[in-house]
């Protein structure tokens, strides 16, 4: 059993992970809690053994508007500027 964790890796580094198996949660867009309000992704390259995190910005303020004209609690609509 092993434990990695990458706590907002350098976008667009690769990170070696070579290991039999590995659960990786590369963010999403929307609701982030790291402090960036862009969208994160990874990429696997499985021949070289490594993961690219990546971010891309995004309109977040339209997600915004929607959340609040769907009568969500506005804090969820706030978040996604902030990122937290």
């Amino acid at each position: 059993m092993f434990k990695i964790i990458f706590e907002n890796p350098d976008s667009n580094t690769p990170v070696s992970i070579k290991k039999n198996r590995i659960i990786v949660n590369c963010g999403s867009i929307g609701q982030p809690r790291d402090g960036d309000p862009r969208a994160s992704y990874v990429i696997y390259d499985s021949a070289n053994e490594t993961l690219e995190f990546r971010r891309i910005n995004y309109d977040y303020k339209i997600t915004a508007e929607k959340i609040l004209e769907a009568r969500l609690p506005e804090s969820l609509a706030a978040r996604l500027a902030k990122g937290r």
